[in-house]
């Protein structure tokens, strides 16, 4: 896909539309992906980051919730 909304960059890469978690679309289309720039991923030591202190994350649809890819974890901010 060109134009506004290129999906794949000419790199072959892929180009992820990014959203606050509360911004994030209704969960139900399971295997989604979207990047949330403010939500709380997990630190090289297993610990998740505070609240409101989100870096951002990929986050996928599991049809239910938008969980931090790779996962279990409900995507927060």
């Amino acid at each position: 896909m060109g134009g506004p909304n290129t999906v794949i960059d000419v790199n072959r890469l892929f180009n992820l539309r990014s959203y606050t978690v509360a911004a994030l679309p209704t969960p139900g289309t399971a295997g989604r992906m979207a990047w949330a720039s403010n939500c709380r991923v997990f630190n090289g030591a297993g610990t998740q980051e505070g609240a409101a202190a989100g870096t951002g994350g990929l986050v996928t649809d599991n049809g239910t919730n938008w969980k931090i890819a790779g996962t279990n974890v409900t995507a927060v901010a």
